[in-house]
């Protein structure tokens, strides 16, 4: 491994609306779409808090928010990010048909060049809803590589490159018996920083750049005040308030690049 890597991680974050959880649908209000949203101030100050490092990350948008924020998908692309798709409204991938998957793609495709004047290379299935059969379509759109899995070993992922030509780079994962746990979501802000810290370096040392996923709403707060599950709103929103000195921690002590990059 050589000197240059030892330090790498590859930091994603899912760029959608804070009600898009498949587990908080059932509690929003009826007029959910008219209230505050907070991704734009929370991507603002993402991007702020990378350049202050000098770091580099992969965004996943969703198609519905980027339509309505042209401007903030081309601020993010213009500060040195990757932009990749997210699926156009966060539907789960295996409800929908092939045909209908293709064109998702293909509209992303449009959609982000448009604004870019690239095409994307990487894809991320909504909830991680990925099936084998809908792989040949990334390809079929010029997608490079996809990153729908969680845990996968190498071996995993090269079988999959040699047997739909795509590059699977899945969200790293420590699995402590039949547990598994990814290395970002709700984990991120659940568990003390040194946990994550010492797996990233766990990984390096077997000259694999771990990748990290997170989402906008990892690092806000509900913007409205609505009644949840407790256990959901545990999930959802504990530790929010400490998630960003993660974050800073993070990129202070690692060098953060795009997922494109590591293709």
């Amino acid at each position: 491994m050589s000197v240059q890597n030892n330090k790498k991680i590859a930091i994603s974050f899912d760029l959608e609306f804070w009600h898009c959880g498949e587990h908080i649908r059932k509690y929003l209000p009826e007029n959910y779409e008219i209230v505050p949203d907070i991704y734009k101030i929370t991507t603002d100050k993402i991007l702020n808090l990378l350049a202050a490092y000098n770091s580099q990350a992969t965004f996943f948008v969703i198609g519905e928010l980027a339509e309505k924020n042209l401007d903030l998908i081309k601020k993010i692309f213009l500060a040195g990010h990757e932009i990749a798709w997210h699926g156009f409204n966060h539907k789960l991938v295996y409800e929908m048909s092939l045909e209908n998957f293709r064109h998702d793609l293909s509209f992303g495709q449009e959609l982000i060049k448009n604004i870019t004047g690239i095409e994307m290379a990487g894809f991320r299935a909504p909830n991680f809803s990925i099936r084998n059969d809908y792989l040949k379509i990334l390809r079929e759109n010029n997608f490079k590589y996809d990153s729908s899995r969680v845990g996968l070993r190498s071996k995993e992922e090269n079988e999959i490159k040699q047997e739909f030509d795509i590059e699977e780079k899945s969200v790293s994962a420590i699995k402590i018996g039949k547990l598994i746990i990814s290395l970002g979501g709700w984990y991120s802000r659940f568990l003390p920083y040194w946990f994550f810290s010492f797996f990233l370096k766990k990984i390096i040392k077997q000259n694999r750049i771990p990748i990290i996923y997170l989402h906008a709403i990892d690092l806000s707060p509900l913007p409205v005040k609505i009644k949840i599950n407790p256990l959901i709103r545990m999930i959802k929103f504990w530790g929010v308030k400490k998630a960003w000195g993660k974050l800073e921690r993070m990129l202070n002590d690692f060098e953060s690049v795009r997922m494109d990059s590591i293709v």
